[in-house]
């Protein structure tokens, strides 16, 4: 890890802001492994306002040598006073599509790592009671939030905030099933299962955090519409 010559301010502002730091919300899912996980915005979600309050912010960087994915994570305080470390990755496999996804699971992990941002999870106690007592971020997430929404229409709206488009124009099914074709390279149908669309909706909010413009995807070649 890099440092300024002096980190004391910073090292301050960082135990108030951890004091307040929530826990990243497991609110995505990984329909391989059956599983929840935090995504980017979670973790961003758990810490920005507190980092923002005690004149912290963060700024990565990323790179690659056509290989490996980096990705420097700077800690940066008002005082001018830093921290920095690098995380590198290797994509699984050689597409954009693989770097972009690396360079986001990287990003998530540092930005996580240099601030202290923890996952929600089990009390400790459930494990060894047989009992999956709910944590008490879980007990309040689920009596403040509506019931989740089912997959396909989470990905309609995705979309639909994505393209700018009304989700009752009569063209915005075709402008989803275009969607679905680009994100499965043409494997899936227009009418996904639950687990087809999660991993649609995983590819489309890894675009949009790339940066990706919609109409660039929606006008590429290469997959029929």
């Amino acid at each position: 890890m890099e440092r300024s010559e002096h980190i004391n301010e910073l090292a301050a502002a960082l135990c108030k802001a951890q004091a307040t730091i929530k826990c990243a919300l497991k609110s995505s899912e990984n329909p391989f492994f059956k599983s929840k996980y935090a995504d980017l915005s979670a973790v961003w979600e758990a810490c920005r306002e507190s980092l923002t309050k005690n004149g912290l912010s963060i700024s990565q960087h990323t790179g690659s040598d056509g290989t490996l994915v980096t990705v420097e994570t700077a800690l940066l305080h008002s005082s001018g006073q830093w921290i920095a470390s690098t995380l590198t990755m290797r994509p699984t496999k050689s597409d954009p599509q693989a770097f972009g996804s690396t360079i986001t699971y990287a990003r998530r992990y540092a930005l996580a790592a240099i601030v202290g941002v923890v996952n929600e999870d089990d009390d400790g106690n459930a494990g060894s009671s047989g009992h999956a007592a709910p944590t008490r971020v879980e007990a309040a997430r689920k009596a403040i939030e509506p019931p989740a929404e089912k997959p396909k229409a989470t990905l309609a709206r995705e979309i639909a905030d994505w393209s700018g488009m009304d989700s009752k124009d009569p063209t915005f099914a075709s402008v989803c099933a275009r969607i679905i074709a680009r994100a499965s390279g043409g494997k899936f149908p227009a009418k996904v299962s639950d687990d087809q669309a999660t991993i649609v909706l995983n590819w489309v909010r890894a675009e949009r955090e790339k940066g990706t413009d919609f109409a660039a995807v929606y006008n590429a070649d290469g997959v029929a519409a």
